[in-house]
């Protein structure tokens, strides 16, 4: 048996004590993919360099398409990163890749 096939078993067998993350009916409500590499040209300095126009600007793309949540790629190469001293490191390579 495959570990992916193992996993499917355990969520079906343990179905009754999950309990979503978040409220989302996939029948009436749209998710979108958002791109928060440097591919997406709408994402510039000032956008990703201040807060506040970053939650508009995702908040316009919800709006735009009528979706509830966006989702950003994992094992992207996530610029907005670049914005905050946080993911960088002097020991290491500064943390651009998106993995979970």
């Amino acid at each position: 048996m495959s570990d992916a096939e193992l996993v499917n078993q355990l969520v079906i067998r343990y179905k009754s004590f999950s309990y979503p993350v978040v409220e989302f009916n996939n029948q009436d409500e749209k998710i979108i993919s958002l791109d928060f590499t440097s591919k997406n040209t709408s994402l510039n300095s000032s956008v990703i360099g201040d807060v506040t126009f970053f939650c508009d600007y995702i908040e316009a793309l919800l709006a735009k398409y009528s979706a509830k949540f966006g989702i950003g790629g994992y094992t992207e190469n996530r610029t907005v990163y670049a914005r905050s001293k946080h993911f960088d490191s002097e020991k290491a390579e500064p943390r651009r890749l998106h993995l979970a």
